[in-house]
C-alpha cells in the first residue's frame, strides 16, 4: 500500500470519526492523520530492529569539523555532523593512513579518562532518553564527538540504524515489507481513536496481535552480515 491507500483504510476503520482527520477546504487536510502514520511506522521500525538489526542500516563517511582536533591535555577533541535520519549507532570506525580500519566505543562522557587509560580513540554523543525503551533514543545535538588519541585528518565510517523517511505524498510507499502493513492501519487507527477519546480497544487488540504475526514472521538476524569498514 501507499500513502493514499493507507490513508483510505484508516479513515474507513474510523467512520463517522474520520471526517475530522480530512477535513475539506484546508490546504493540508492529511497532516494530521499522516503524522500518526508516521509515527506508527516507526514504532514498528523499532521493533523489526530487534529481530533484524540490518533491517534499517545505512552508513556514512563522517567529516570533521575540526580535522586536527582540538588539544584537550588527554587527547584531540573534534565534532561531526550526524545524518538527518540518525536513530542509533550500530557501529563507528576509525580510518588513518597505513593502520587497518579500528573500532571506535561509543562511550558515556564520563568514561572518556577510562577508555583514554588503555589507549583507544573514543566518541559521545550527547544523549536524552525519551522513553524507557533503550532503543528510542534521541540526541541532544546533531553532533558526534570524538576523542582522539592523535591530531590530524582522520576520517570515520558510520553504521547506523537510520528513521524511516516521513511520507508526505499520496504515492509514498512505507519501509515496512509489504505484508505487514495492515499494521501500519490499525496502529494509525488506534493512535487516531485515542487522540479522539474514543474506545480504543477492539482495534488495539487487533495490532497487538500484528505486532506480534510481524515479529513471528520476520527472519532472525545477528547482524554479523554487515559490512564493519
Amino acid at each position: 500500500m501507499n500513502l493514499g491507500e493507507i490513508r483510505q483504510r484508516v479513515l474507513d476503520n474510523l467512520g463517522d470519526d474520520g471526517q475530522a482527520w480530512a477535513p475539506p477546504g484546508e490546504a493540508e487536510p492529511y497532516a494530521r492523520l499522516d503524522r500518526l502514520i508516521n509515527d506508527t511506522i516507526d514504532e514498528l521500525s523499532v521493533l523489526i530492529e530487534r529481530v533484524d538489526p540490518t533491517f534499517s542500516v545505512k552508513n556514512a563517511m563522517l567529516t570533521l569539523a575540526d580535522e586536527a582536533g582540538v588539544d584537550t591535555g588527554i587527547g584531540f577533541k573534534s565534532t561531526a555532523s550526524l545524518p538527518v535520519d540518525f536513530r542509533r549507532v550500530v557501529s563507528l570506525w576509525e580510518h588513518a593512513i597505513g593502520i587497518d580500519p579500528q573500532q571506535v566505543n561509543i562511550v558515556a562522557p564520563d568514561r572518556i579518562p577510562y577508555y583514554f587509560g588503555n589507549g583507544e580513540s573514543i566518541a559521545y554523543l550527547r544523549q536524552v532518553e525519551t522513553d524507557a525503551d533503550p532503543n528510542l533514543i534521541e540526541t541532544a545535538s546533531n553532533e558526534i564527538i570524538f576523542q582522539q588519541r592523535r591530531a590530524g585528518a582522520l576520517y570515520y565510517t558510520l553504521w547506523y540504524a537510520a528513521r524511516p523517511k516521513s511520507m508526505t505524498k499520496q504515492a509514498d510507499v512505507p519501509t515496512i515489507p509489504l505484508e505487514f502493513h495492515y499494521a501500519i492501519v490499525l496502529g494509525s487507527t488506534v493512535r487516531a481513536l485515542a487522540q479522539e477519546d474514543s474506545d480504543t480497544r477492539d482495534f488495539r487488540k487487533s495490532y497487538e496481535t500484528a505486532k506480534v504475526e510481524m515479529l513471528a514472521a520476520l527472519p532472525r538476524r545477528d547482524g554479523s552480515q554487515m559490512a564493519v569498514a
